[in-house]
């Protein structure tokens, strides 16, 4: 059938076919539009409380590493370059600290 076959055609349907196919062609596109918004919104929503989860997490884990350096070293500080405990002793390369951390994290 060809496109002037297929005019014509659409041009016999009664008024109530015309209508009631139009009425089918705005509810499936506007359905369409609406599912599209939901997924942009829902997917952008998701992003933003993932990314607050993850802040909140971080904030979490350095609050407990600020106490657990202040219970076992007196705070620590950097000094010329180099992370040292309250008697200014480098704290590099004492992974037994470390140990001690991750084992009181479990």
């Amino acid at each position: 059938m060809s496109i002037k076959q297929n005019i014509q055609s659409v041009k016999n349907w009664t008024l109530k076919k015309r209508l009631i196919v139009m009425t089918i062609s705005l509810i499936v596109v506007t359905g369409l539009l609406l599912t599209g918004v939901t997924i942009f919104t829902a997917n952008s929503s998701l992003e933003e409380l993932a990314d607050h989860t993850l802040n909140m997490k971080l904030d979490g884990d350095i609050s407990a590493l600020e106490v657990y350096a202040d219970n076992h070293f007196g705070g620590v500080q950097l000094s010329d370059g180099k992370l040292v405990d309250r008697n200014q002793t480098p704290i590099a390369g004492r992974s037994n600290i470390i140990d001690e951390f991750a084992t009181s994290m479990e």
